[in-house]
């Protein structure tokens, strides 16, 4: 399988307690992705495997899993590292103008014709996401508003946007 063919969740950061559960840091909201769910796809680069999923309950900003074989906090430590999926095509459809956050990671951000940076983190807020842009070694933020972003084109693997005057020069991390 292809790592295209995933929706990439989360990423698991270490074990969770001592029964076996992980902490996931959610890429998205994942309320309506995790329940009936049977498993997820694992993956850390050049092997993905399905693993069963036990349960899953959300705590603070974090969602914690426990999928089966692993039984205590020395059996899951194996998964720290790992992202996990679900098959694109299992996805809950969004409404329209509405992304996955994984799938705007790496897109070009273009004011115009002129490049200025990569996505590389998308935090979620309380109005709305902030984007984190790479711009030749800088950060910088760009939130994730109708009147900044104006067009999202993931095939053309860009974000067509309006800066407002000095936006780009006073959000530098």
């Amino acid at each position: 399988m292809a790592n295209s063919d995933l929706l990439l969740l989360g990423k698991i950061v270490g074990p969770w307690g001592h029964k076996g559960e992980v902490k996931l840091a959610p890429y998205a909201d994942l309320k309506q992705i995790l329940p009936d769910r049977e498993g997820l796809y694992s993956t850390g680069g050049k092997t993905t495997l399905f693993r069963g999923l036990e349960g899953f309950r959300f705590h603070k900003s974090w969602v914690l899993l426990k999928f089966r074989g692993f039984e205590d906090y020395r059996s899951a430590e194996e998964l720290a590292g790992l992202e996990v999926g679900i098959l694109r095509r299992s996805a809950p459809s969004l409404p329209p103008d509405t992304y996955y956050h994984y799938d705007l990671i790496g897109l070009k951000v273009m004011e115009g014709q002129l490049c200025r940076g990569v996505v590389t983190e998308i935090w979620t807020g309380p109005a709305n996401d902030i984007l984190v842009v790479e711009e030749e070694g800088q950060e910088w933020l760009l939130p994730a508003a109708k009147e900044v972003i104006r067009k999202v084109d993931v095939d053309k693997g860009e974000l067509q946007v309006e800066l407002p005057a000095g936006l780009r020069d006073l959000e530098k991390v």
